[in-house]
């Protein structure tokens, strides 16, 4: 089989339920000239074993390609491997295993791309659809996502300036599924980087800054499901995660470091460095810890160490206590919570535990 010219690349994780219906809606687009390249992560439901049931015809023809992980390596690390080696396709595209195209999905996408010779095409926001697989076309809610968006098909400015400002305002969404990228400008720029919370918004950051033509369409071709235990809806209440996320946020911020001075523009500019960190924290700051709620309840001693044990990894027992501090008050301050009031009934409590029994004394006649 030739070089399709795009790659439709899905990650798949326990979709078992879903599965059929997103690459269906691959298999029935207007425009055929592609092949489906399906990496399993490791999925304990049968989604990899259906996938060979269903589509025996389409993998032995090479119209579906399937790999496995040896183990759940997580889904950024698996769309890297797709991105990087698994997909052959001209231009890629990314599909989550629980959405689904529209039938005119690659048709559009390729047709812009061709015309102009893309480095990137995106779509500025998608459509919305149940979790129940009923796709019926009045139920499907649109929703833009680009602050900037467009109302006919745009060539964007080839500007650093205005890249950047495209980033800082939300004028282009990060997230990965909604563009369709030439397979060589992915790879000559190594895009993709430290598989942490991080690295799709990392991402976007690069891609933006590196792509000579970057177009934005306003079609929304992408449909969206909310599958109730899908990553964005996974709750989480371990305070590993937040002990995991304060060290992913020490290394991040040691990694954009290295990693910004490779722009030209961030030389050009080193103060935008610190409001390019400013960004990332504040953002996953919400989306990683407030949002989740952890410090609803106030601190506890579970929750403090969970914190401080982080710091003290990357700073030292030294100097972890005092960052430990700032982020444990400014989490707390939107809850309504005071931390020293808290910490200061923790150890007074603490005081009574540990305190002997009164000892009854007589004074002598």
């Amino acid at each position: 089989m030739n070089e399709p010219k795009i790659s439709v690349v899905i990650p798949v994780y326990n979709r078992k339920t879903y599965i059929q219906d997103c690459v269906n809606s691959v298999l029935n687009q207007t425009f055929q000239d592609f092949d489906i390249v399906i990496r399993d992560d490791g999925s304990k439901d049968g989604s990899a074993e259906l996938v060979e049931e269903v589509y025996a015809k389409e993998i032995s023809a090479g119209k579906i390609k399937l790999f496995r992980n040896g183990e759940n390596r997580g889904e950024y690390r698996t769309v890297r491997q797709l991105l990087e080696s698994d997909a052959t396709g001209k231009y890629i595209h990314i599909l989550h295993s629980d959405d689904v195209f529209l039938p005119y999905a690659l048709q559009h996408v390729y047709e812009i791309a061709e015309k102009t010779n893309a480095d990137v095409v995106h779509s500025i926001g998608n459509l919305n659809g149940p979790a129940d697989r009923t796709l019926n076309p009045d139920s499907l809610k649109p929703r833009i996502h680009d602050a900037r968006p467009v109302k006919q098909i745009v060539v964007m400015p080839d500007d650093p300036k205005f890249r950047f400002a495209e980033w800082a305002i939300k004028g282009t969404f990060c997230d990965i599924q909604y563009n369709l990228f030439s397979k060589k400008f992915i790879r000559e720029n190594e895009l993709m980087f430290d598989p942490s919370n991080f690295g799709l918004n990392l991402f976007l950051l690069f891609w933006l800054m590196k792509a000579k033509v970057f177009v934005k369409t306003p079609a929304l071709y992408y449909v969206r499901r909310e599958s109730p235990n899908s990553i964005t809806n996974r709750p989480t209440d371990s305070l590993k995660h937040v002990n995991g996320y304060v060290s992913a946020m020490m290394r991040f911020s040691r990694m954009l470091d290295d990693l910004l001075p490779r722009i030209k523009f961030f030389s050009d500019n080193p103060d935008l460095k610190r409001f390019v960190k400013f960004k990332f924290m504040t953002e996953f700051e919400f989306h990683e810890i407030t949002r989740r709620q952890f410090y609803k309840d106030g601190v506890s001693p579970e929750l403090w160490e969970a914190v401080e044990s982080a710091f003290r990894k990357y700073l030292g027992d030294e100097n972890a206590f005092y960052p430990a501090i700032l982020f444990t008050w400014m989490q707390s301050v939107q809850f309504g919570r005071d931390p020293y009031q808290i910490m200061l009934q923790q150890a007074l409590k603490s005081l009574e535990d540990s305190a002997p029994p009164p000892q009854r004394y007589e004074l002598a006649a």
